[in-house]
């Protein structure tokens, strides 16, 4: 998170409700502050004040606030990879919309998925509450959450699937305001984090109170043009933010989705071939199959394997000139390996035991010698890390036999040839 402040555009809600009581849920904290607040919280009713919409307010947050609602990535562990064989068959990514991404998005679940916790010094301490409530008198289903001053609910990681054009986000919410409330003094923030490079994305609420509003209102938001996303993990961060000690509020929400818009993965007969990196298996991993992709992106934190892009493209299916390209994996050694040589392949599976190298199938089909139009696939061995590394880059090609000694990467020249881009 960068340490310069975030400016956030308030927000104060339309919508009326009153949630029900969770005064209970904070006795553990004894602070003026806390217990000044649940004094209000406990003693409201529906005295709100109506007002007209008006136009945004810019509130700053500072870093120190922001930086407190970080928490840190559940980490695992574990290969997980989906099982490849050569009757495996790439289908085309239409357009649409994945389902919800958000674990747990409705709360039907309780408390799972979801760290809730609450301030009274501005964010330098952080205590654990209840905010998620199951009532029947309240939100679109048995469960939702529920927020006042200075909550945060933050939701556990997801990833971004490849292919992603646009990111969206949805949830129904309602706000209560109690007292004499100021515009801009009080606010509710609703962002997707990115944890891979740490950039926050707010979502805003605009000011207004309607008095003859009693139901959930919905907001739908997009991030668009997410093509650079893809792969990045998010997390959503849900932050009730005041200032104005004559003014409280509770935000009610349910029923939050992220989902994204997914682009077509495959142009004629050719598709995608996804690459990702370990840092801490210090190789590489390629697949053409979205599902797989998407797998090792929602399984494994980017130590582990992080999502670098789209490596190339070639054919999910045999094409006239091509031959498959066959893939392994060793236990031992904690790399994949691919070839497009059909002797290299009977060597492997007849010299070396399945924990050291496992015939998995074939990955795509590429060809074994240059094309009008096609583009060489430079393949590297390291000794020192046991593993095989590809890359259509000429420069990346170029700087790795430049910078690194024989025994870290040595150049074997060209395994195979693919589409040019």
């Amino acid at each position: 998170m960068k340490k310069n402040k975030y400016i956030l555009i308030a927000a104060v809600v339309a919508v009326i409700s009153l949630a029900p009581l969770n005064n209970t849920l904070r006795a553990a904290d004894q602070t003026s502050d806390a217990q000044s607040a649940l004094a209000k919280y406990s003693s409201a009713v529906e005295k709100i004040k109506n007002t007209e919409f008006k136009n945004p307010i810019k509130e700053a947050f500072t870093s120190k606030e922001i930086t407190s609602l970080k928490k840190l990535s559940k980490k695992s562990s574990g290969k997980n990879f989906l099982s490849v064989s050569s009757s495996t068959t790439h289908q085309k990514s239409l357009s649409s919309v994945s389902l919800n991404l958000l674990p747990n998005g409705n709360f039907e679940q309780g408390h799972t998925s979801w760290d809730e916790e609450y301030t009274t010094d501005g964010g330098s301490t952080w205590y654990p509450y209840d905010g998620i409530i199951e009532s029947g008198s309240g939100g679109y289903d048995n469960w939702y959450a529920s927020l006042i001053k200075d909550d945060a609910l933050i939701s556990s990681d997801f990833g971004i699937p490849v292919n992603s054009s646009a990111i969206n986000l949805q949830y129904q919410y309602e706000l209560d305001n109690f007292g004499t409330c100021t515009y801009g003094t009080n606010a509710v923030s609703v962002a997707l984090e990115d944890e891979t490079t740490g950039t926050l994305h707010p979502f805003y609420h605009y000011p207004g109170i309607d008095p003859n509003n009693y139901s959930y209102e919905t907001e739908s938001l997009s991030i668009n043009n997410a093509q650079n996303l893809n792969g990045h993990k998010f997390r959503l961060d849900i932050f009730a933010y005041q200032d104005d000690p004559n003014c409280d509020y509770i935000f009610n929400i349910d029923n939050i989705s992220v989902t994204t818009t997914t682009s077509d993965a495959c142009t004629g007969t050719t598709c995608n071939v996804y690459r990702f990196w370990s840092d801490k298996n210090q190789g590489h991993f390629y697949t053409m199959s979205d599902t797989e992709a998407n797998s090792v992106i929602n399984n494994y934190p980017s130590d582990v394997w992080n999502y670098e892009g789209v490596a190339w493209t070639a054919f999910p299916s045999q094409q006239p000139g091509t031959l498959p390209v066959y893939r392994f994996w060793s236990d031992k050694n904690q790399h994949h390996f691919f070839t497009i040589s059909e002797d290299e392949k009977n060597h492997i599976i007849a010299t070396y035991p399945k924990n050291v190298w496992n015939y998995e199938g074939i990955a795509y089909y590429a060809y074994p010698t240059q094309q009008p139009n096609t583009t060489p696939v430079y393949r590297f061995w390291s000794d020192q890390n046991q593993g095989h590394f590809f890359t259509i880059d000429e420069n990346e090609k170029n700087h790795i036999i430049a910078t690194y000694p024989k025994n870290v990467w040595d150049y074997e020249g060209i395994g195979w040839y693919v589409p040019t881009n």
